[in-house]
């Protein structure tokens, strides 16, 4: 993995990271109602993997000169041939849907938490 695609990926780990604390925080904070708790970390986990949804669609648009991770690295170490900004842009794309998947998922199997203890 080249140092473009090892920045993105922390970049999506620290934003991951950031939306799993505030999960965690809004569920211990509606605790008297896990049902409650569980619908609103589903929630918020489909908001992110929809915001790395709507960001990979941006990188289509825009490209990704445009994008934090590119303009935070420094100059020599970005990819400087055309082949190789449109390998990082890829690559980028793969870790934005792969995360959103990861959060779709958390968010599914929130909401099914959810639904079973609303069950009983």
């Amino acid at each position: 993995m080249d140092r473009f695609s090892e920045c993105a990926f922390s970049a999506v780990v620290c934003d991951a990271a950031y939306v799993a604390i505030a999960i965690a925080t809004l569920m211990f904070a509606f605790s008297f109602n896990p049902a409650l708790a569980l619908k609103i970390g589903a929630g918020v986990a489909l908001a992110f993997s929809l915001r790395l949804i709507y960001r990979a669609s941006q990188l289509q648009k825009k490209g990704i000169c445009h994008t934090e991770i590119w303009q935070v690295m420094e100059p020599h170490e970005l990819p400087h041939e055309a082949s190789a900004i449109r390998r990082a842009q890829e690559r980028l794309e793969e870790i934005f849907l792969r995360f959103a998947k990861g959060a779709s998922g958390a968010a599914a199997a929130l909401a099914g938490a959810a639904f079973v203890i609303t069950l009983n």
